[in-house]
């Protein structure tokens, strides 16, 4: 008999008994939520549904965004009754009649509306105005006298209501019902934006602004540089194409940085995978799949995970970043093997029509002529498919890494920027060496009690991440002509060259 997960009182805690705990289980899943865009023919509304997914992966999930997008457009609740006449600081009866219809409410009773109270043969009774007692009137009353008891209460009702008590309820429905909203619009075929909740008339374009609101946080204060709007471009045109680029450079130049920066900044477009090393599927299917969002659990199989991949990129027609592709291709010691996991992104991703980018070090160009050398493999199936090859310079211009240098040190001197920005040049470590350079050098400075590192302690910090580059600020004096002397030394002759003798009749051959 299978076990019933129930734990008797007083036994052994087993860790396991929370892991279906409904807080470890809050993202949407990605093969589902694909289904649903198959099946909208608005693109945005497609970018809005897989922004909400990528939304429901961050810590909070969805519950958080929620919080968030209220907090931010808290002006704009309401019924379009309501945002046409919000100028008003109460709302008469006509309008009452009028938000009420589009907030499906059976609240806000206007004086004398006695058959909305009810409970007896008519259509519709605000079940929060009536007494336990009244539920159950006919049984100490006649319809008759409820009736007319109801009537009588009517009176009482007011002709017209403030518009913030209309605020406050659309508040308090949104509060408790937009995650749950969010949720069925990515999952249900039949909950879609043209039909808004009441309570919020112009979601749609309030989830567009929002989506734009992300956009400009991610990129807020970050610092492109030439490489990197080249980058930006290249992945722009994947996008829009529908096709696959490479985007090739050396190490260390913020072909990482840039991309990740790319791919965070459209949660509605792309998902940025970091390809695995190894030869082995299950780990190559499973970082796609931690990025995209769908099951990959230990006990699935490969073809399991493959199988809902393939599902929620095709459904969705997400796009894909590989980077550190050349692990694409099998290590050196099985060369002699076809590529699977470049077969695979080939037929079963860009012959699709799915756009994707590979993000690469020139490892790959060696790699693949191993490959095409050791297995006989037919490289034209990946070159033939690639619209776009761009190759990043190898250097950066001083003034990106200045820019790059102020980014993770706003504060400091130019000074301390200028040197920050040459010892990434000579080291040739570029971006990682700013990167290391600044937080050991704001390390530094805090043990200093001080919140700017200045040039002691970028000094000191690049001489620790780097004790070779110490003639950066000692640098060596150059070595003298020996026929030349110092200024202020006395002149000495040089010593003469040693003639050669030649015998006397020899020909010499001279050459200019």
């Amino acid at each position: 008999m299978s076990s019933t997960r129930k734990a008797e009182p007083g036994t052994h805690l087993r860790q396991e008994r929370y892991a279906s705990d409904p807080a470890f289980n809050e993202q949407l899943k990605a093969s589902a939520v694909a289904r649903k865009c198959s099946i909208m023919p608005d693109p945005s509304h497609r970018e809005l549904c897989l922004f909400l997914q990528y939304a429901s992966m961050q810590p909070g999930g969805l519950s958080a965004m929620a919080a968030d997008f209220l907090k931010r457009y808290a002006d704009r609740i309401g019924s379009p009754t309501m945002r046409k006449h919000s100028g008003l600081k109460t709302f008469d009866a006509a309008i009452v009649r009028a938000v009420r219809e589009e907030l499906g409410s059976l609240s806000f009773l206007l004086k004398g509306e006695a058959d909305r109270v009810d409970p007896f043969g008519h259509e519709t009774f605000a079940a929060e105005n009536l007494s336990s007692l009244d539920y159950y009137a006919g049984v100490v009353e006649s319809v008759e006298e409820v009736r007319a008891r109801h009537v009588r209460e009517a009176e009482s009702f007011p002709e017209s209501y403030p518009a913030t008590a209309f605020i406050d309820y659309c508040m308090e429905q949104a509060e408790s019902g937009l995650e749950d909203w969010l949720t069925a619009f990515c999952l249900d075929p039949y909950t879609t934006l043209t039909c808004p909740p009441g309570w919020f008339g112009e979601l749609e374009q309030s989830l567009k602004d929002y989506m734009a609101d992300r956009r400009a946080d991610a990129l807020a204060g970050k610092v492109v540089s030439s490489i990197g709007e080249q980058i930006n471009d290249a992945l722009d045109y994947a996008w829009e194409e529908k096709c696959l680029i490479h985007i090739n450079g050396v190490a260390r130049m913020g072909k990482t940085f840039q991309v990740k920066q790319w791919c965070k900044s459209h949660p509605g477009r792309v998902r940025y995978v970091q390809v695995p090393s190894g030869n082995d599927d299950i780990s190559f299917f499973r970082s796609i799949a931690r990025s995209l969002g769908t099951a990959a659990g230990s006990a699935m199989k490969t073809t399991q995970i493959k199988r809902q991949i393939e599902d929620a990129i095709q459904d969705s027609g997400i796009m894909l970043v590989f980077d550190e592709s050349h692990y694409l291709f099998p290590q050196y010691k099985d060369v002699r093997s076809s590529p699977r996991r470049v077969n695979w992104v080939l037929t079963e991703i860009v012959n699709k029509g799915i756009p994707v980018a590979m993000i690469t070090t020139p490892q790959f160009d060696i790699s693949q002529k191993a490959i095409v050398n050791g297995s006989g493999w037919a490289s034209e199936q990946l070159d033939g498919r690639i619209a776009y090859r761009l190759d990043l310079p190898t250097v950066l211009p001083s003034e990106d890494l200045i820019a790059i240098a102020r980014h993770y040190l706003p504060r400091a001197s130019s000074e301390v920027l200028q040197l920050l920005s040459a010892y990434a040049r000579r080291s040739g470590k570029y971006l990682a060496g700013i990167e290391a350079g600044s937080k050991r050098s704001r390390f530094l400075a805090r043990k200093e009690g001080r919140d700017v590192p200045n040039g002691a302690d970028l000094e000191a910090a690049l001489t620790q991440v780097d004790p070779a580059i110490k003639e950066l600020f000692n640098p060596k004096q150059e070595p003298q002509d020996v026929c030349k002397p110092p200024a202020t030394a006395k002149k000495r002759a040089c010593r003469p060259v040693a003639q050669t003798v030649h015998p006397p009749g020899k020909k010499i051959l001279v050459t200019a």
